[in-house]
Order: structure tokens, then sequence, then C-alpha cells
């Protein structure tokens, strides 16, 4: 399924809880994954912080700032080409 070729701005953040920096780096090498931020989370306060309810959690803010809609649970490839359209047309 293709994603939205609109204009949109994406930022990936990924936060991370109970991992080394060093196992994360090793996982994201093993992966080939190159991203431009990754927080490590070890005392979890991200969570909590976001009003996120589980694990994996994925937020989706507008442009402005605002959060927009979140799931919670394993996002497929189908479910966040949705998720983006329907952020888009805001």
């Amino acid at each position: 399924m293709a994603l939205p070729v609109a204009p949109l701005l994406l930022l990936l953040a990924f936060g991370l809880t109970s991992r080394s920096a060093a196992a994360v780096q090793a996982y994201l090498d093993a992966q080939n994954l190159q991203l431009a931020k990754v927080y490590l989370d070890g005392p979890s306060n991200l969570g909590p912080a976001l009003g996120s309810r589980g694990l994996p959690s994925t937020l989706f803010y507008a442009a402005d700032g605002r959060l927009h809609s979140a799931h919670t649970g394993v996002l497929n490839a189908a479910a966040l080409a949705s998720k983006l359209q329907d952020l888009q047309r805001r």
C-alpha cells in the first residue's frame, strides 16, 4: 500500500525503555536503520508524559503540535497509511 504523496512533514522519534544505548545501537545496526533521534527513557517517564496507555504506542501530531491521534499496539502498513492520510486531510 502506498503512503500519501502530498507534502507532509514526518518526524520519527523513537523512545525506548529498559535498554542500554549499546543494545539499542546494536539493534539499529543489525536492522540497517539510521535514525536522527532515539531517546532512551530508562525511568519510563515518556509514556505517562505523553498519555500513552501501553507499548508500543504511535502518536500522530498535527503540524501545529497538537496530538491528532494515537495507536496502541503494533501498527501495520495499511493502518499507518490510513492514519497518515487522515492527518494529512487536517
